[in-house]
């Protein structure tokens, strides 16, 4: 039985292709830990539950849920 020991090689238009796809990915990641920080820093009264604002924040009576979306929380 033969073994298949052939590597894949990825063309230059695929290299390319995934170094746009993998710097836009890390922008994106950025871009979302500078706004949590932003929103940190400039609000006194709504902050982010945690570092990466990850906190489920549904809120425990239906009737509260638009003062809920009227905060934009």
């Amino acid at each position: 039985m033969k073994k298949f020991t052939k590597k894949m090689k990825l063309t230059e238009t695929a290299k390319s292709q995934f170094k746009l796809v993998f710097a836009g990915l890390v922008f994106m990641i950025c871009s979302y830990l500078l706004l949590i920080f932003l929103w940190d820093a400039t609000s006194a009264k709504y902050k982010p539950a945690n570092f990466l604002d990850l906190e489920v924040k549904t809120p425990a009576h239906t009737s509260e849920w638009l003062t809920r979306r009227e905060h934009g929380i």
